[in-house]
């Protein structure tokens, strides 16, 4: 996916400036632990680095998220924080320090669709400040909400000697992301968000975040969900299977054995990020990734189509073009088999870019331009009422015949094309 170069700073607190309460400077906004301090330009407030957790670190690491602690006065959001712990550029980085939201709000919002999107790069990277929302909150009027969740070893490790006596391990960059959804919830009515009506979407690795989203009891706070490249038809592995998968790394970190001394260990300040790292960087593909069957994540998520409304569809142009497209035509056959809330399926088939590409563009390029124009007005309308149809727009069906997927290429977009059939899919 593209993503934006950005210079990361963390989040200082400074002190209040005199008359610049909460409620007279739009640029400074009342959260439940203390104020903050963004910037307002071309019809957007931006409010970068706020955070929605403790700093996942020492007894807290490889732990489910504990609350952000307070502050006085008025703490700067003006720059992102850093990444989570990742070897890739361009965040690269070593700070465990990282559970921090970043909000873009149309000025003058009030009681406005939240959109809260989820960062792919398959649970090993990635960083929520690689999507800016202004234009996706100014074209559409919707308040829109990335944040920052644990990846790789630190996010998703299972090892029976982490369960704290919950039947659950391994799932702590998921249960990040229901912290920054439970935040959401306390606080984005003061940022002008309608917490009400609350969209929950991501790529890739967010899109299958979000699937797991759905069938987690941790989970809510949303109505409806977006799901790009990352289709809930495929099934998520057992805990079981992702215990013995993973069974050798806490030795591969030097903590060898079984019970507390190894939780101890994993957690202990001897075992730096650098260390952490190196390991993951050894594993194959594929390590990381939610699991499923523990208290956290009780079934698959594929059980819980039909539930909200979804818009769910992926990139023909993938690595794995074949299976991803079909993939999605099996979320979408499935959703279409429970009779209950719609699925709008959709191709994306542009080389030039991608799906976040065009919804997230920076800068926004004229190639792209009119495709980006209609899946931002698409997108708009199904965070709005999840129905994204409206005016001046290609007429998108709701998924009850094998034609009805939405076709998004350069040129335009398309309905009337069998999808499985295009693509070979099994029945």
């Amino acid at each position: 996916m593209a993503c934006v170069v950005l210079t990361f700073a963390l989040a200082v607190r400074v002190p209040g400036a005199a008359g610049a309460a909460p409620g007279s400077d739009p640029t400074i906004v009342q959260t439940d632990k203390g104020a903050v301090h963004g910037s307002g330009a071309n019809g957007v407030r931006t409010f970068l680095g706020i955070p929605f957790a403790a700093p996942p670190v020492g007894p807290l690491r490889l732990r489910p998220p504990k609350p952000a602690t307070a502050w006085t006065g008025v703490r700067e959001a003006l720059q992102p924080s850093a990444a989570c712990p990742q070897t890739e550029p361009p965040a690269q980085n070593t700070t465990e320090d990282c559970l921090y939201l970043n909000v873009w709000t149309p000025a003058g919002a009030s009681r406005a669709p939240v959109l809260v999107f989820i960062y792919g790069e398959d649970f090993t990277h990635g960083n929520g400040a690689a999507y800016d929302g202004a234009l996706l909150a100014t074209s559409g009027k919707i308040v829109v909400v990335t944040m920052n969740y644990r990846t790789g070893i630190l996010g998703f490790l299972a090892n029976s000697a982490l369960d704290d006596g919950g039947s659950t391990t391994g799932n702590y960059g998921l249960e990040d992301q229901q912290a920054a959804l439970r935040w959401v919830q306390r606080n984005i009515g003061a940022f002008g968000g309608d917490p009400r009506n609350v969209t929950l979407g991501g790529e890739s690795a967010g899109a299958v975040s979000t699937c797991a989203n759905l069938a987690s009891p941790g989970s809510g706070g949303f109505v409806r969900a977006i799901v790009q490249s990352g289709p809930c038809s495929v099934p998520l592995p057992t805990l079981a299977s992702v215990e013995a998968a993973q069974a050798t790394i806490a030795a591969q970190l030097g903590c060898p054995g079984t019970g507390a001394p190894v939780a101890a260990c994993l957690r202990s300040p001897e075992l730096t990020v650098q260390k952490i790292l190196a390991v993951q960087q050894t594993l194959p593909r594929g390590t990381f990734s939610p699991s499923v069957e523990g208290s956290d994540i009780p079934v698959q998520p594929r059980t819980y189509l039909g539930r909200l409304p979804l818009l769910l569809g992926g990139d023909s142009s993938s690595p794995a073009p074949q299976q991803s497209i079909c993939d999605d035509v099996a979320s979408w056959r499935l959703t279409r088999a429970t009779s209950g809330a719609p699925i709008y399926g959709y191709e994306f088939n542009d080389p030039k870019t991608t799906e976040s590409a065009d919804l997230f563009p920076n800068p926004r390029t004229p190639a792209s331009e009119a495709l980006s124009t209609s899946m931002i007005a698409y997108w708009k309308n199904f965070v709005t009422t999840g129905d994204p149809n409206g005016p001046g727009l290609p007429q998108w069906p709701a998924y009850k015949l094998d034609t009805d997927a939405m076709q998004l290429v350069p040129s335009g977009v398309t309905t009337g094309t069998d999808v499985g059939a295009e693509h070979k899919c099994k029945p």
